[in-house]
């Protein structure tokens, strides 16, 4: 079986998906197409579940086929082969069938397509996906699943939903730009193009205007060892193999650096909050670990590096909700935590946080 690369995009319409499930799961039993099912060579611990498993997947086929005659605009039903290709994978998974006995389903379906796929929509798409863009694929599912669900799909409150969506989406944001996945890192873009169209469309009873927009996403780097002590220096800070980069500048460790060390890690993308009052305290935190590090090193000439990437690949970027916040919190008394935080920085650090106040650039 010819190793592929899949497709990621295939998630946007996942609604579609979803409801078509719950009519093969009604009818798969009586699909005439699927008899060659019922001669798969399997294992006996899991032939009738596969059998079940393979039944279904051909019903699934002939429903989303049909629907694409009426629909041919729609993503769900330009891409079905590929999301059946991932949908079979993920039964195979959560029905626990071992990854040695996988190809067998895959061999059976792709011996006997023409019984059931006579337009050969399936030539050449059905395949194992490789565990590490399968893993990718699933955290897209999830998250679209999510983004199209509601409060009773999960049976929980608004902010348990808006949590749970935010665990989600900083998955996805951590394996995009922490481990290198460009794929996903794409779909991501396309992702917040659709949920600053419109957030969480079957939210019902929930202030969902409140949720901020998502933050922008930076174009994807690869981020390497370089051999210049001048590159990545962000990066080397985060690293854990040693306590100090090149020139004696310690790492970014401790709890106390738990904001600075994700945002670098997410190449200074801000992970997702869902309402102003988290993203301003998050922003004021990496400010505040910011300063405190880089008043803690000030005599590192090989600072100036890290400062510079900072604040050109994050604070500039940025700087337009900072001033809000600046402004927001400049009267006391202000009981917000991160007037609290601007408060504790300006106590602190009364000098540097001016400086950057009124020229981030001259801070370095």
């Amino acid at each position: 079986m010819t190793e592929e690369k899949p497709d990621y995009d295939i998630f946007e319409e996942t609604e579609v998906y979803e409801t078509l499930i719950h009519t093969v799961e009604k009818d798969y039993i009586n699909e005439a197409t699927a008899t060659f099912c019922d001669n798969i060579a399997f294992p006996d611990e899991y032939k009738n579940q596969v059998r079940v498993l393979c039944r279904k997947f051909v019903s699934f086929f002939n429903n989303l086929k049909s629907n694409s005659k009426f629909d041919s605009s729609s993503q769900a039903y330009q891409k079905y082969p590929q999301y059946l290709n991932f949908w079979i994978r993920l039964q195979l998974e959560l029905q626990n069938i071992s990854k040695n006995d996988m190809p067998l389903l895959y061999k059976h379906l792709n011996g006997n397509y023409e019984k059931f796929d006579e337009d050969r929509k399936l030539q050449d798409k059905l395949y194992i996906i490789n565990d590490d863009d399968f893993t990718s694929m699933y955290m897209l599912y999830e998250l679209y699943k999510i983004y199209n669900g509601s409060l009773s799909d999960y049976n929980i409150e608004c902010n348990e939903f808006y949590q749970l969506f935010k665990e989600n989406y900083d998955k996805c944001l951590y394996k995009c730009y922490a481990k290198g996945d460009s794929k996903l890192c794409d779909v991501m873009k396309n992702f917040k193009k659709l949920y600053d169209k419109e957030k969480f469309p079957r939210l019902n009873n929930c202030k969902k205007k409140l949720c901020p927009l998502l933050p922008e996403l930076s174009e994807y780097k690869i981020i390497y060892r370089s051999h210049s002590e001048n590159d990545n220096i962000g990066y080397q800070l985060v690293q854990t193999a040693d306590n100090y980069i090149r020139y004696e500048l310690p790492k970014l460790t401790g709890e106390n650096n738990n904001e600075l060390k994700e945002l670098i890690w997410l190449q200074y993308n801000m992970p997702f909050h869902y309402n102003e009052e988290m993203m301003k305290t998050y922003m004021m935190s990496v400010l505040y670990q910011f300063i405190v590090y880089c008043n803690e090193n000030k005599k590192n000439l090989k600072l100036s590096l890290f400062m510079k990437e900072f604040i050109g690949e994050y604070y500039k970027k940025n700087k337009t909700e900072y001033q809000k916040i600046f402004s927001e919190c400049k009267n006391d008394p202000n009981t917000q935590k991160y007037c609290q935080l601007h408060k504790k920085c300006n106590d602190e650090f009364e000098q540097d946080l001016s400086i950057i106040k009124d020229d981030s650039s001259k801070y370095i």
